[in-house]
């Protein structure tokens, strides 16, 4: 690793069913805009920074598609709660593994775009040049 760059790590708890945790490299310049982390779980940790508006960080990793609903709607219900801990007007920013998925079909670039039109009234005004080129 170069020089001056930090690490911020959140390692799971022993029992926990999570193996590698979460973490956050932090080069020279954003230690500078540093204001603090939080681990809101052991899949869901954030990053906070100054500037001209407070931006966080969020990175997490959903359970996988093996387990419960429970812990499904935990995870979602925790990722939610972080989220609404930052004040309105701050930007926030979500990174991560979220196990999506458009329903039981088989994912595809028409059926992804088919989703989201249905959904975004402002993705479905775009001129179709502006769409992926695979999408028909």
């Amino acid at each position: 690793m170069r020089d001056g760059y930090k690490f911020l790590l959140a390692s799971p708890p022993p029992k926990s069913r999570t193996l590698l945790g979460l973490g956050f490299l932090l080069s020279p310049w954003a230690q500078r805009c540093y204001i603090d982390h939080n681990v809101f779980s052991d899949r869901i940790m954030s990053v906070s920074f100054t500037g001209e508006v407070c931006t966080h960080l969020v990175t997490c990793h959903s359970p996988t598609n093996v387990s419960t609903d429970l812990e499904v709607e935990q995870f979602y219900a925790e990722l939610t709660s972080c989220v609404r801990s930052f004040p309105p007007h701050d930007v926030v920013a979500i990174a991560g593994d979220l196990n999506a998925h458009l329903g039981k079909a088989p994912a595809t670039p028409t059926r992804f775009m088919n989703v989201l039109t249905e959904t975004d009234s402002t993705f479905s005004t775009l001129p179709k040049k502006t769409r992926s080129p695979s999408v028909r």
